[in-house]
C-alpha cells in the first residue's frame, strides 16, 4: 500500500477509544501506546476534545517519538 499526507493521533486514538469501550471491563487497566517517526502530524479535527474523553475513562496514554 501506498501512504501519502501526514499521520494524525485523533482518528487513531478515536478508534483505540471506541475499541476499549466495547471490549474491557470497568475495573480493568487501560492505556494506549502510540510509536511515531513523523516530524510533523495533522489531526482533523479538535484532538483535545478526544484527550477529554479519554481523561474521563481513565484511560493513560504514552507516546514514543523516534524523531531526530
Amino acid at each position: 500500500d501506498d501512504f501519502e499526507g501526514y499521520p494524525g493521533y485523533q482518528n487513531s486514538l478515536e478508534l483505540a477509544l471506541n475499541q476499549l469501550e466495547m471490549s474491557t471491563p470497568e475495573f480493568s487497566r487501560k492505556e494506549i501506546l502510540i510509536i511515531n517517526s513523523s516530524i510533523s502530524i495533522c489531526d482533523p479535527g479538535d484532538i483535545f476534545k478526544t484527550i477529554a474523553k479519554m481523561k474521563t475513562q481513565n484511560i493513560i496514554c504514552s507516546v514514543v517519538s523516534f524523531c531526530t
